[in-house]
């Protein structure tokens, strides 16, 4: 059974617009986008209004 190259292969295409909302609504409070922002950078940054 042969099988298709990847190229071929067709994937949903994402909903960017679903995927900004959920992301804005996760991180609304500035004590959660700082959590992340410390956790990708390696930081800890504790107040967020600084």
């Amino acid at each position: 059974m042969k099988h298709k190259p990847y190229i071929d292969q067709e994937y949903p295409t994402t909903n960017r617009k679903y995927k900004d909302g959920l992301f804005r609504l996760v991180f609304q409070k500035k004590e959660d986008l700082l959590s992340l922002y410390s956790a990708v950078n390696g930081s800890n940054y504790s107040n967020p209004d600084e």
